[in-house]
Parts: structure tokens; sequence; C-alpha cells
């Protein structure tokens, strides 16, 4: 990562002084918390991508955009929107990393107490904006991975709402699709 002043290895040797689970994740994910000032995203190209690369990036990113703590947990609905274009840069509808972000936000869901509708929210919001397809988050709903199973059911059970509506929003999809190709046909 390049700093403001262009020195790729100031984070390098930088302490960690927020921690992110995972191997050397304290460093990424404490680089990554610059991603969320008000200064010009920093080229995070010099940076690997990889599984852990995303989770801290996700993390990041929802930690930014989620103010207060517990129950009183709200999303900053517009902040979240304008940096999924950030999101959808490094995750590249790519199922693995889509499902290493999904794995991300329930980690810091059941770090802050599964707050009531907030990971519906943010789901909605990846969702609607093409960060997450509707496939990967129905390989999140019945993933078995016992490495991840750490809030996964409580996160599950708070989502069944959206999951009941996924398959309406992907139908919508394919509707919408079918029109723009009908109107297609016709204007030949």
């Amino acid at each position: 990562m390049i700093d403001h002043r262009g020195d790729p290895k100031v984070w390098e040797s930088s302490p960690d002084p927020k921690g992110f689970r995972g191997k050397g994740g304290g460093r990424v994910h404490w680089g990554l918390a610059f991603v969320n000032s008000d200064v010009t995203l920093f080229r995070l190209c010099m940076w690997k991508w990889d599984p852990l690369f995303i989770r801290a990036l996700v993390t990041a990113v929802h930690e930014y955009v989620i103010t207060g703590s517990g129950a009183n947990c709200k999303l900053a609905r517009q902040q979240l929107k304008t940096r999924t274009s950030l999101l959808k840069h490094y995750i590249k509808h790519n199922e693995k990393y889509e499902l290493q972000a999904l794995y991300a936000i329930q980690v810091l869901m059941n770090q802050l107490g599964q707050p009531c509708g907030l990971l519906s929210q943010i789901f909605g919001i990846l969702y609607d904006n093409n960060v997450i397809s509707g496939k990967t988050f129905r390989i999140w709903e019945f993933s078995t991975d016992p490495d991840e199973s750490e809030g996964r059911d409580a996160a599950v059970l708070s989502v069944r709402s959206f999951f009941i509506q996924l398959p309406t929003k992907e139908q919508l999809k394919l509707l919408t699709k079918r029109k723009l190709e009908v109107k297609t046909k016709n204007k030949k």
C-alpha cells in the first residue's frame, strides 16, 4: 500500500493498533482503516488480492459506515452505497471473494452483538448494487464450513426476510432482461 507520501513500506513496519482475525490481518486491517478517510483512496493495487485482503477491506468499509454500538448501531446507507464501487472493484464478481465478503460481515455482526435489522440492510445494499450475487448469498445461507460458524446461525436468522425476497428480486432481474431483449428485437 502506498501512503500519501508514496512510501509503500509504511504499513509493513507499522504496529497493529487494531486486530483482525487471520494471519497477519492486523496490519492489513489497520492500513485499510485509512481507506475510509476523506483523503483520496490509496493505491491498494500493490496489495495481494486474496481472501484475507477482501475480508479486511470489507470489514474496514463496514466499520466506517456503522455508527453506534450494540442495539444502537445504525447504518449510514448512503456512505455504504458510495463505497460499493470500491468493493466491486476488488471483489470483481468473483464468487470466492463474494463469499469471503459475506463471512467478514458475519463476523463483524457477531462482534457487534447482531444488531436488529442491520445485516438485512447491508445485504440489501450489497445485492441491489451488484456487489454480491444472489447465488453467493444462497451459498452463504447454506454454508456448513466449521471455520465460518462464528455467529452464523444468528446471522442467518436475522436475514430470513431478505432470503424470502431474494428469489423475487432474481425473477425481476430476469424479467427486466427479457423485456430489454424484446425491445432490442422490436427495434430491428
